[in-house]
């Protein structure tokens, strides 16, 4: 964004289009939409809302990464190392993380502290 920016493009904001989708749709679908709908909103979005939206996948282990990854993004926007932290620690303790997971997350704990 910084480097496009530098460039001269602006930021563009966008709405995004109501499919009406069923709201019986299965969770999987659901949360994968979440985690899309954040990624997309991550350098604009309101933070409050966005972090709200997160909470729930950051207890399920299928999608704690991608979530703690997207939530630590958040944290360091706003300048919350510490609660970036914190979300790593809490999310390096959810069982049957890969060790591709474990290591992902060490590394970015260890970004943020330099």
């Amino acid at each position: 964004r910084n480097f496009l920016g530098m460039l001269g493009y602006e930021i563009q904001n966008y709405a995004y289009l109501d499919y009406q989708a069923s709201s019986d749709a299965p969770q999987n679908l659901k949360n994968i939409a979440i985690l899309s709908y954040v990624g997309y909103q991550v350098d604009t979005g309101d933070v409050q809302d966005l972090l709200k939206m997160l909470q729930p996948l950051l207890q399920s282990p299928e999608y704690v990464t991608p979530a703690a990854e997207l939530t630590i993004a958040l944290y360091i926007r706003e300048g919350q190392s510490k609660q970036a932290k914190t979300i790593i620690q809490e999310a390096l303790k959810m069982p049957n993380l890969s060790e591709q997971t474990i290591e992902r997350l060490k590394t970015i704990a260890q970004l943020i502290e330099d």
